[in-house]
């Protein structure tokens, strides 16, 4: 798979899945979302590559480039399969001052939840960076 660019999307649902279910598929260069948001019933899920996230190239990313990721329905985003104990990618970075169609996008803080599909936590590594 190349690159997923929704930098400007927001991502919700209140039934079934909300967010990317690509296990097993390698992402070249980079993944862009605002945000995911699980309501109701939904399962917020970022879920990558093999395990641990296959990066097939140098510049291979996850950002977050909207909001904070803190899910309605206070659920857990999944970000590894079912016994992982490692993230389905690497690192998060949050990038700050994205432009799309002349809007500047603000990332908020990460302050959400991470686990494996048995609902054990992930750690994750989450960066910060800013476009000047």
């Amino acid at each position: 798979m190349g690159r997923i660019l929704c930098a400007n999307t927001n991502v919700s649902a209140s039934i079934g899945n909300v967010g990317f279910n690509a296990l097993g598929a390698t992402v070249s260069v980079r993944i862009l979302i605002g945000d995911i948001d699980a309501l109701g019933d939904a399962v917020p899920l970022l879920l990558f590559g093999d395990n641990p996230f296959t990066i097939a190239a140098s510049n291979s990313e996850f950002r977050i480039t909207g909001d904070d990721l803190v899910q309605t329905n206070a659920s857990s985003i999944f970000i590894g399969p079912s016994g992982s104990r490692t993230p389905s990618f690497e690192t998060l970075i949050l990038q700050n001052n994205v432009k799309l169609d002349g809007i500047t996008q603000l990332t908020q803080s990460i302050n959400a939840t991470f686990s494996n599909t048995d609902g054990d936590v992930i750690p994750l590594t989450i960066e910060e960076e800013t476009i000047k």
